[in-house]
């Protein structure tokens, strides 16, 4: 009896300890889950605070007709935070096989990093190893039309570098810009002055032929991204790499081969394709046995791609050279296939209420409420403006050469 009355003693005052703890960890798991829920909020609202901050700091310094001014996507004649000239041209066929507009050195510049920056990356949870990228070496503009652009390899700390620096030069309370006001003034200053490294980047619609018109892929950038996190971004949208293992260069263009890459990156999970040049392979062209890769060059090659670049940007937040290409795909079939197919990487964030990746119609007025409240990479927003105009032009032209897709040189 004794006995039975001590195990029930012992009983109820264990059920009272784990009652109590239970009851806290239980208190502790639901506030950090609403801190998690405040901050992926609140994220949206510091995408914003970025974007206006830039704006405010051009503005009070006299340069915002440096920026881009927007014409057909969110509120006309808005800047957005990105250099650029409208009186500069350049080629704008991107060739399957030839890329005279870039000429690359294959050989990898070694530049300086900050330890402590990419710790504090790290920290907030970014994705990060030195790779490699394309930088700038030099841009031939002559009588205003772009004839050049001489690339080569960097590792990519040096990078993360500036950008942690560029972007705490622009946030600072007192907006002295020093490294913007030194580098960043305007577009063609930002292409003379020397800024290192100077990545080379692309920004992508993808146009898609449905039965109702044009679709464009977009999707929501993972916060374990560099740049941008959080933000709607077209897809893809990458940053440019060697297409050359040692002497042995692809006989694809640089400028396709790059976007055959990360389309298959982006669209269909290929973690192998991360780091292309470092897959120990003796062809640099091993990446088009894919399946998607061939499916791509497959469009192309029976004129069912439009593969051309839309315009030329700084961006004021890692000061890289950024190229908007248009890659329209005619087929309806192609579509059908890429949303049957497709399963999109880690630069993509997921989300309980949307897809990972979404096809919107290229005149579906969320493109322009994204875009107002600030949410939108700035350079997505620049790709997706000049692709309502490459629709409108469409439209106009009522061509049936066009509709069906200007040809991409293969041969």
């Amino acid at each position: 009896m004794i006995e039975q009355i001590v195990f029930l003693c012992v009983g109820a005052v264990l059920g009272a300890i784990v009652g109590r703890w239970y009851g806290t960890v239980a208190d502790r798991a639901a506030q950090w889950l609403a801190s998690v829920r405040r901050a992926r909020l609140g994220r949206q609202f510091e995408v914003s605070r970025e974007w206006s901050r830039a704006i405010a700091a051009y503005r009070q310094w006299n340069l915002e007709a440096s920026l881009y001014q927007l014409e057909l996507i969110g509120t006309p004649s808005a800047p957005v935070p990105a250099l650029h000239s409208r009186r500069t041209s350049f080629p704008e066929v991107v060739d399957i096989r030839t890329d005279p507009l870039m000429q690359c050195d294959h050989e990898l510049q070694i530049l300086p990093s900050s330890a402590r920056i990419v710790r504090r990356y790290r920290r907030r949870g970014v994705r990060l190893f030195d790779g490699k990228l394309l930088a700038l070496r030099s841009a031939n503009i002559t009588d205003g039309r772009l004839i050049e652009l001489r690339v080569g390899q960097v590792n990519y700390f040096p990078y993360a570098t500036l950008s942690y620096r560029l972007q705490r030069d622009i946030s600072s309370r007192r907006r002295r810009g020093q490294m913007h006001h030194r580098h960043l003034r305007s577009f063609d200053a930002a292409l003379a002055n020397g800024l290192q490294p100077q990545a080379l980047g692309c920004a992508v619609a993808t146009l898609l032929t449905g039965s109702d018109g044009l679709y464009v892929a977009v999707a929501r950038r993972s916060e374990q991204v560099l740049n941008g996190p959080g933000t709607i971004s077209v897809l893809p949208l990458f940053g440019m790499e060697c297409h050359a293992l040692g002497q042995r260069e692809s006989t694809y263009g640089l400028t396709f081969y790059n976007f055959v890459r990360e389309f298959c990156e982006e669209f269909f999970d290929l973690e192998e394709l991360v780091q292309v040049m470092e897959a120990r392979r003796a062809e640099p062209d091993w990446i088009f046995q894919l399946p998607p890769a061939r499916a791509v060059v497959r469009e192309a090659s029976q004129h069912r791609l439009l593969l051309s670049r839309t315009a030329f940007l700084v961006g004021l937040n890692d000061g890289s050279l950024n190229c908007t290409l248009i890659a329209h795909f005619t087929s309806h079939k192609f579509f059908e296939w890429l949303i049957a197919e497709c399963r999109i990487n880690w630069e993509s964030a997921t989300s309980n209420t949307a897809p990972p990746v979404e096809f919107v119609k290229l005149d579906d007025v969320r493109l322009d409420k994204w875009l107002d409240e600030h949410v939108m990479e700035p350079t997505s927003a620049v790709a997706l403006d000049r692709a309502r105009m490459y629709a409108a032009k469409l439209a106009r032209d009522n061509s049936p050469t066009i509709q069906r897709g200007t040809p991409v040189r293969s041969d």
